[in-house]
């Protein structure tokens, strides 16, 4: 038998391996005494999950004496698991083990647990589905405080997926307590980003990633997408002001003032104007490219107020984003014509974030009542559209809280977003299969080495970014570019 942590006993194959074989027969059983679920934290039931997932460790959260695991899959002979503790630990190298054997399959989890008095009880089956397609190996966030004015540790890391390691890429405690947002890769490359930083010393500015290369720029990027070349960024110049309401459970609310869209052109240091779209009475934001860079999808709104002074302006709830798209040639550098795809008018609701997929085929955008910001809306839901028909469908991963901020895998079968569906408060990561005709499996939480991991992490996750690899740009060397003068002075042509 193996040891883990001291209260967890690893046995792997059902049959009979301790001295007491009749006790091995009985313990843990892999037959239900009754349908109730297992009361597991997180929960786990009928979740499709990724064959290259680290461990999904949970918490039986019943009273009793012992609990016990069985753990079967049509390629895999069993994994059982005895504990004194409700915390069930999967042995890392067997549970890969499992998975590898069993992509695209199901598999068959037992949960019971040993009642004081000798009673035994093993509750209904769970069933894992391991997709066939991977997720992207590693995933980056950003870890902030959930209060609205505290944001001095607020940081962006990267966790590989196949385990528990969790790395900075960039921390404000590093810049006298800078915010950090506004994080992009390139085409799921963890050696191309750009993160957005703040600082009363170091000023507001952008610290650009480029394999060995990291510089600052002194512009705002928000919302930024890139094109798949490499060779230009889309942002959104806004000015956000955040106010708060006083009898809804989510205080908080956020009203662009203005917002026009923009892009950084690397070749010339420059910020650049999109003419097409250079008008006052629209408010534009969340830039989000086709993988042939061909077409830019974004959100759109009319202007609905005069003055600017008045925070939140009179008809602030009022304000609902469409849906839109403008072509794009990048060896001209033109922009064709705007168009609409989803009208807020036809479909009642503001269109968010937006984000197409890796093969071309969906994209997937957040829905809400009105507004600019999902993550503050708790009706936000996620919405994913085909590009070859134009049809769109509410996906079945949502909530009855908020989600927003998503990303896709590489392969275009899997999602990361954000959503406070386990308290209303926390904002948390889920991952997601989506398949080849856009529907969506169960999500399940971003696992933990520890079950009670949630449930005492007194912040929020948000803006997941999948990636193919390990970001290898250290924090010390991002973070002396923050702390430097600007290297890339950028020339612009946009109207302030």
């Amino acid at each position: 038998m193996l040891a883990i942590k001291s209260s967890v006993l690893v046995v792997l194959c059902i049959g009979c391996i301790t001295t007491n074989c009749n006790r091995r027969a009985k313990w843990p059983q892999s037959a239900p005494t009754d349908t109730t679920r297992a009361p597991m934290v997180p929960d786990l039931y009928n979740v499709t999950i990724p064959p290259n997932i680290a461990p999904l460790n949970f918490k039986i959260s019943a009273d009793a004496e012992n609990y016990g695991v069985v753990l079967t899959g049509a390629h895999h002979s069993g994994l059982v698991i005895e504990s004194n503790s409700p915390s069930i630990l999967f042995p890392d190298k067997k549970w890969r083990d499992v998975l590898a054997k069993n992509a695209g399959n199901d598999l068959v989890l037992f949960a019971s647990i040993r009642q004081r008095g000798g009673v035994y009880r093993t509750y209904a089956p769970c069933t894992l589905h391991v997709a066939k397609e991977p997720i992207d190996p590693f995933i980056a966030y950003r870890i902030i405080r959930p209060l609205f004015n505290w944001w001095k540790d607020v940081g962006i890391y990267f966790r590989d997926l196949r385990s528990f390691d969790e790395r900075e890429i960039i921390s404000g405690t590093r810049f006298e307590n800078g915010c950090v947002n506004c994080h992009t890769f390139l085409n799921n490359d963890p050696r191309r980003f750009v993160i957005g930083v703040r600082s009363k010393k170091f000023g507001n500015a952008c610290v650009f990633i480029s394999g060995n290369t990291v510089f600052k720029e002194k512009s705002k990027i928000g919302y930024s997408s890139w094109h798949p070349s490499g060779k230009i960024i889309a942002f959104a110049n806004m000015q956000v002001k955040q106010f708060f309401h006083s009898t809804r459970s989510e205080a908080r609310d956020v009203v662009d003032m203005y917002s026009h869209l923009e892009y950084f052109d690397f070749n010339k240091n420059m910020v650049r104007k999109i003419d097409n779209l250079a008008d006052a009475r629209e408010l534009q934001t969340y830039p989000a490219w086709t993988p042939d860079g061909k077409t830019m999808f974004y959100c759109a709104a009319p202007v609905l107020w005069e003055r600017q002074d008045t925070v939140p302006p009179r008809n602030y709830a009022n304000v609902r984003y469409s849906l839109k798209k403008i072509s794009y040639d990048i060896l001209a550098d033109t922009w064709g014509k705007p168009m609409t795809v989803l009208s807020a008018d036809g479909v009642g609701k503001s269109v968010g974030m937006p984000r197409v997929s890796p093969d071309g085929s969906f994209l997937i955008f957040c829905m809400c009542d009105y507004g600019v910001f999902p993550a503050f809306q708790k009706n936000s839901d996620l919405y994913c559209m085909d590009l070859a028909t134009g049809n769109y469908w509410k996906l079945g991963c949502n909530s009855g809280e908020s989600e927003s901020w998503h990303a896709w895998s590489s392969n275009s079968r899997w999602i990361a977003f954000s959503s406070k569906r386990a308290d209303g408060v926390f904002t948390r990561i889920y991952l997601c299969h989506i398949d080849e005709t856009g529907k969506s499996g169960k999500p399940f939480v971003l696992p933990q080495e520890d079950p009670d991991f949630y449930g005492s992490f007194m912040k929020t996750y948000s803006v997941p970014e999948l990636l193919i690899g390990p970001v290898s740009a250290g924090p010390e060397e991002i973070n002396r570019a923050v702390r430097s003068m600007p290297e890339v002075d950028a020339a612009t042509s946009a109207t302030p």
